[in-house]
């Protein structure tokens, strides 16, 4: 993704049927890499039912891969779609 083109937002429609809250991190160039923004995401009381949520991506400039890492247990959300948005 060429982050200098100016996409300071990263969204997903997702669906979580685990209680409580989940964590997707939005990390440069590996899945060890610089954390650029970090979603939470909370349940949606089915792995049927979508919401979306959208984090603000900050540090990030020129080139990357862009790596959704899931630092939690298994079980952390279904992503039927995300986008980078200006």
């Amino acid at each position: 993704i060429a982050m200098c083109r100016g996409y300071p937002t990263f969204s997903t429609r997702y669906a979580r049927g685990n209680g409580g809250n989940g964590t997707a991190e939005i990390r440069l160039d590996s899945a060890t890499g610089t954390l650029v923004g970090t979603l939470t995401l909370a349940s949606t009381g089915s792995w049927s039912t979508f919401a979306t949520a959208s984090t603000s991506l900050t540090g990030a400039s020129g080139t990357h891969d862009v790596y959704v890492v899931f630092p939690g247990a298994s079980g952390t959300g279904d992503f039927d779609w995300f986008e980078f948005t200006n």
